[in-house]
């Protein structure tokens, strides 16, 4: 089955791109201002200057090619990440912020997908890229797509030792509990859940983040 690259089904692709900005943007509404921001837009600046070139990279490919079976899998499996992400984006709506951002009322969301993932919206991210990358069927795209999962890591990184900081214990628990892409990477405290010297919960109710800042997902 496909379709005749006469840019009918690269609209399609297109649709589906406005159409997850559009509910994306309806679903965050109206948001509380951080009470500190601490960075991270380096990370996001290459996230997104990736993603829109592997954006471009399958929408040009799709057009000259058309969507072919195969094609029409990883279509299937574009909406799967931005469905995530969306539904994501639902629950962690009151401490999103694109940059890594503290907020006066900061918890460690469990509902929905975070249920299971720690890291949902960049797990919806990284399929997304993938996707692309497939779409496309050039080598540099899967190059990119690589690089990005790679930099979700570093942010994932970044975010989840403020998490350990701020919420030690109860932190490292929940870790335990759910699954992330950057799981293929070890983490120190699964070693050792109850690390010695690290201050309980009760003790710590109030501590101040470091320079990295926290929330439990990103864009």
């Amino acid at each position: 089955m496909s379709m005749p690259g006469d840019g009918t089904s690269a609209i399609l692709l297109l649709a589906l791109f406005a159409m997850r900005q559009l509910i994306s943007t309806c679903v965050l509404g109206t948001r509380p201002r951080p009470l500190e921001r601490f960075g991270g837009t380096d990370i996001l600046v290459c996230l997104w200057i990736g993603y829109v070139g592997l954006a471009l990279l399958a929408f040009v490919d799709v057009v000259r090619g058309g969507m072919t079976g195969p094609r029409w899998i990883l279509f299937l499996v574009f909406s799967l990440g931005s469905g995530l992400r969306v539904f994501a984006l639902s629950k962690i709506r009151p401490y999103y912020w694109p940059s890594i951002a503290l907020f006066a009322d900061q918890r460690i969301v469990k509902e929905g997908p975070y249920r299971l993932f720690a890291h949902p919206l960049y797990l919806g991210l990284a399929i997304e890229s993938i996707a692309l990358a497939g779409l496309s069927g050039r080598m540099p795209a899967a190059v990119v797509a690589f690089m990005l999962v790679f930099a979700m890591q570093v942010q994932v990184q970044r975010e989840e030792a403020v998490l350990d900081e701020r919420f030690g214990l109860l932190y490292r628990k929940y870790r335990e509990e759910t699954f992330d892409l950057g799981d293929v990477f070890p983490r120190p405290w699964r070693r050792d859940t109850e690390r010695p010297g690290t201050p309980s919960d009760d003790q710590r109710p109030h501590a101040k983040a470091t320079r990295n800042g926290f929330h439990n997902t990103w864009v």
